[in-house]
């Protein structure tokens, strides 16, 4: 029995044995995990979006003609600039004419891009040109201007204002008016 009980006590001897090397084993995987380590956050992440700003100048009535007379020409300098922090593009429109007997149809209207001190020479034709109708109808579309922050821009415009030396007695004593509307909007991503 003795070599049964040897070989007992060997069986055991080996489980324990090998019970405290995994033990050990263990304990010593446990230890082999940690690593070095580090961290940076990178703060004050911000955005704010740009602005698509247009101003004209003069910001009121272009025109108060009292008396007009067929052949009657009246000219006036705008000055349109991009105050905004984008490049823009803009478009020009009669908005909301109105008057008596038909007279917004009957003017004329001429729009061109020229230096102020050209305005009131200007005949209205010729390569400065961006638009000519009739005063409810008038548009220019597509003016670019460039922001402040890329150079700034801004550019004078001359509209010229003229009744027909054609016109009919029928509209004597009429009315006419309108609003010009400046329509403005970013050209980044715009197709």
């Amino acid at each position: 029995m003795e070599p049964n009980s040897r070989r007992s006590s060997r069986v055991r001897l080996i489980a324990f044995s090998a019970l405290v090397l995994g033990i050990a084993a263990i304990g010593t995987g446990l230890t082999s995990l940690a690593i070095f380590t580090d961290r940076q956050d990178v703060t004050s992440n911000g955005f704010q979006t740009g602005t698509i700003k247009i101003s004209v100048t003069p910001t009121t009535a272009f025109f108060s003609v009292p008396n007009m007379m067929p052949g009657d020409v009246y000219s006036t300098p705008v000055t349109v600039a991009n105050v905004g922090s984008s490049q823009l593009k803009f478009d020009i429109s009669s908005f909301n004419p109105t008057g008596t007997g038909n007279l917004q149809n009957q003017i004329d209207l001429a729009i061109g891009q020229m230096p102020a001190a050209n305005c009131s020479t200007w005949d209205g034709t010729g390569a400065p040109l961006l638009g000519a109708a009739k005063l409810a109808t008038v548009s220019v579309t597509g003016r670019v201007l460039n922001a402040l922050g890329q150079g700034g821009d801004t550019t004078v415009l001359c509209f010229r204002a003229s009744l027909p030396l054609n016109t009919l007695d029928a509209y004597q004593n009429q009315t006419a008016s309108t609003t010009f509307r400046f329509d403005a909007q970013q050209t980044i991503h715009n197709p």
